[in-house]
């Protein structure tokens, strides 16, 4: 990805964009937590900065993500 992907001081969209992103991923993990009746593991093909991945983990989950680039990748391990 290019360098302005993740957009400019660590945030990809405006602040009131980024809130309503973090809610719908904790949704999601929490549905798909409910959904298997229990926690396991969870592989994220293409993790973005990993707030996802974040959800989960905080739900009990194990974790992997995958990411196109370095930088990419660095930028999740961060």
């Amino acid at each position: 990805y290019p360098p302005v992907y993740y957009g400019r001081g660590g945030r990809r969209f405006p602040g009131p964009v980024e809130w309503l992103q973090e809610r719908l991923y904790g949704r999601r993990a929490g549905r798909v937590t409910a959904a298997a009746g229990r926690v396991g593991r969870v592989l994220d093909v293409g993790c973005g900065p990993g707030h996802l991945l974040a959800r989960f983990r905080n739900l009990g989950w194990e974790t992997v993500g995958t990411e196109a680039t370095e930088a990419s990748a660095d930028r999740v391990r961060r």
